[in-house]
């Protein structure tokens, strides 16, 4: 018959799962710098082609856009344009995000968030039905125009490269913020079981 160890008798499970927070946090940060480095050359080098691209610094107004080139301006009927309510995953904290949806005269849709002051005012203004120019880069949806109203997505290159820029110091916050978390549970184990 096997005898519990003494130490293992003192420590309670609950206090031994609190570690998984905190490792878990860890393991997050982590993987969210490795993904946006592994990335980051593929969206720098979308960024610098999407740049250099006389098409794709053309106005929206202008069809077919200046020159040849990766980006296309085409008609788009606008099905929806509004601020859609987010949470990041494990908070509570919900967030307004600008978000358009269009349809292309093919019958396919596009969907993308609007970062910034300019996707807040465009959805304030666009309305479901109205006839938007949409933007494409190498077939994501890059900029939208309606009514003398322009709004850049997510998706595009530019933003793209520059969230791979802030996203390593949130993967770096989220393994300080694990490392502290541990050694806060490991210190409260330990007093938990010098108390008993």
């Amino acid at each position: 018959m096997m005898r519990p160890q003494a130490g293992a008798a003192r420590y309670p499970l609950v206090l031994w799962a609190l570690f998984l927070v905190p490792a878990l946090t860890v393991v997050l940060g982590v993987v969210l710098i490795v993904a946006v480095f592994r990335e980051s050359p593929h969206d720098s080098a979308a960024a610098r082609a999407f740049a250099g691209d006389r098409s794709c610094g053309s106005d929206l107004t202008t069809v077919p856009p200046i020159g040849d080139g990766n980006c296309t301006v085409v008609d788009a009927a606008v099905v929806r344009a509004d601020l859609s309510a987010s949470s990041r995953t494990g908070t509570r904290a919900m967030s307004m995000t600008p978000h358009v949806v269009l349809r292309l005269a093919t019958g396919t849709q596009l969907a993308a968030n609007l970062p910034g002051a300019d996707g807040r005012t465009f959805v304030n203004r666009v309305y479901p039905g109205t006839t938007a120019r949409a933007q494409l880069f190498a077939g994501r949806l890059v900029r939208v125009w309606e009514n003398g109203l322009t709004a850049e997505t997510d998706l595009a290159p530019d933003v793209m490269a520059a969230s791979d820029a802030t996203l390593p110091w949130v993967g770096g916050g989220m393994v300080v913020f694990g490392v502290l978390a541990g050694l806060l549970v490991r210190w409260n184990v330990r007093r938990f079981s010098g108390a008993s």
